[in-house]
């Protein structure tokens, strides 16, 4: 049962949701794009250090901030989104969960440099929108059906936004690696770790994880285990991940 005040902040369309994590609850909206296994999985790998400073870019509804401040509570972040009413549900998630002191949103265009507070973080995030797909018999809407600026685009603002030796983790589409590594490499991140997730039996990887590191040498990449969620041993990992705290990993 929701309380009066809770339901004083949907709007409507809006529903309050669980997140499986730390007793926190997210606003979402049944027309728009929620969020899915490919948040919680980078949440997982991102591995939040003590008291990192994220910037998510991107934030949407803020699923992949709270569920990072899930893992690692010492943290804070900042979220940017372009959509006024992403924006705002995000805004009403951190508040509903008591980590508006914590966890906040930033208006706007990630493109934008003056949004960005230069060298301030250190660790960036980002689930980008990539292609148009279906979710509930809807249509993503446009501005989360496609890359805002391009992955170079992306790659630059992470590293404009993180402190040398600051960590940027992201999910994408595996047929989307060659670009990632280009851009990655050319925006002065090293690859540190990668890891492809595989959805379906028979099939080639669906997403890659992977963390660059802002000004480290090149060389030492770790090659994770692939994690293929329809195994026993894939979906043993996979509730372990939705449900149990995990340590960074080193």
């Amino acid at each position: 049962m929701l309380t009066c005040g809770e339901t004083e902040m949907l709007l409507p369309g809006d529903r309050i949701d669980d997140l499986q994590r730390a007793g926190l609850r997210i606003i979402q909206n049944e027309s728009s794009w929620r969020f899915g296994m490919d948040s919680v999985l980078l949440a997982d790998f991102a591995c939040p250090a003590p008291r990192d400073r994220v910037i998510d870019l991107g934030c949407g509804d803020g699923a992949l901030l709270l569920l990072l401040w899930g893992r690692e509570n010492t943290l804070t972040g900042d979220g940017i989104e372009i959509r006024p009413d992403a924006a705002l549900r995000a805004e009403k998630s951190f508040a509903l969960n008591g980590l508006a002191e914590r966890l906040h949103v930033i208006r706007g265009d990630w493109t934008e440099p003056s949004l960005l507070r230069e060298g301030q973080y250190t660790l960036a995030v980002a689930n980008p929108p990539y292609e148009e797909a279906a979710q509930s018999g809807m249509l993503q809407t446009e501005a989360r059906a496609r890359l805002r600026g391009g992955w170079d685009a992306l790659f630059l603002s992470a590293a404009r936004a993180l402190k040398p030796g600051g960590r940027f983790a992201l999910v994408y589409p595996a047929r989307e690696t060659d670009r990632v590594l280009r851009w990655m490499c050319a925006a002065g991140f090293a690859l540190k770790r990668t890891r492809a997730v595989y959805t379906r039996p028979g099939k080639d990887a669906k997403l890659c994880l992977s963390e660059g590191v802002l000004g480290a040498r090149p060389g030492g990449v770790r090659m994770l285990p692939p994690l293929a969620v329809w195994t026993g041993d894939g979906k043993r990992e996979l509730a372990e991940i939705y449900g149990t705290e995990r340590t960074r990993e080193t």
